[in-house]
């Protein structure tokens, strides 16, 4: 059943204090033990709990599983490469812990339970957006709005995009696709008969832009196959964005 997670025991940790007690977050099991080895043992079955619980969600079925795999790996294997003893394999087996429970958060509430971010530490919007959430925030700082996304100030995204506007204003950053995309969008008005609209930049994994301006004087939406539908006049128009 747990052939692509990590549940194993590993090397193990210096500090055990604020990591071991770390372990009794969203579960009543208390894994503070007198010693790292039955500490480990202790989130080991937590995280096979877990792992039940992400499976029930339909985890494995998800876009973006594979990804997200290589993710905490990459993630969790690299925390633990300076650390000697019996430290490692606690670290490691927390970092999985954190993970875990932070995608559970996200596959049952939507939302992460803690903020991610890309490569280059851009907090990111998770999908579905829809731009009257953005615009909400942007403009009447909204809270029910801008609890849907994460806004990055122009300015932060022109230092890793410089092919943004300095006119723009503040955007959203959406997850790397499967086929390695980074997708950006930024609001903007040319003109006041013209109405808002928004600018995507599509970076794809050569570093290759294209860019798509789409009006959005009516609610534009990307679900979360990254399907965009907008208004072009009178038509719905759908753009496969990933």
């Amino acid at each position: 059943m747990f052939s692509k997670y990590v549940v194993g025991t590993g090397l193990v940790l210096l500090a055990f204090g604020s990591t071991i007690s770390a372990c009794a977050d969203s579960s009543s099991v208390n894994c503070n033990k007198n010693n790292v080895y039955e500490s480990i043992k202790c989130i080991e079955k937590e995280n096979k709990k877990l792992i039940i619980k992400l499976d029930n969600e339909k985890n494995r079925e998800k876009n973006d599983y594979d990804k997200w795999v290589k993710k905490i790996k990459s993630n969790c294997e690299g925390k633990i490469s300076h650390i000697a003893g019996e430290g490692a394999g606690l670290v490691r087996n927390q970092c999985y812990r954190d993970e875990y429970l932070s995608r559970l958060s996200f596959l049952t509430t939507g939302k992460s339970s803690k903020e991610e971010k890309n490569i280059h530490g851009l907090v990111l919007t998770h999908l579905p957006y829809n731009s009257v959430d953005h615009f909400k925030c942007l403009l009447k700082k909204d809270i029910n709005s801008c609890s849907k996304v994460n806004l990055v100030s122009s300015s932060n995204l022109i230092k890793f995009y410089p092919s943004i506007s300095p006119s723009y204003g503040d955007g959203i950053v959406l997850p790397e696709t499967e086929s390695g995309k980074q997708i950006i969008i930024s609001p903007f008005e040319d003109n006041e008969d013209e109405g808002p609209q928004l600018a995507i930049l599509i970076i794809n994994a050569f570093g290759v832009e294209e860019k798509k301006f789409i009006p959005a004087t009516k609610n534009v939406l990307i679900d979360k196959n990254y399907n965009l539908t907008y208004m072009e006049g009178n038509k719905e128009k759908r753009v496969q964005l990933k």
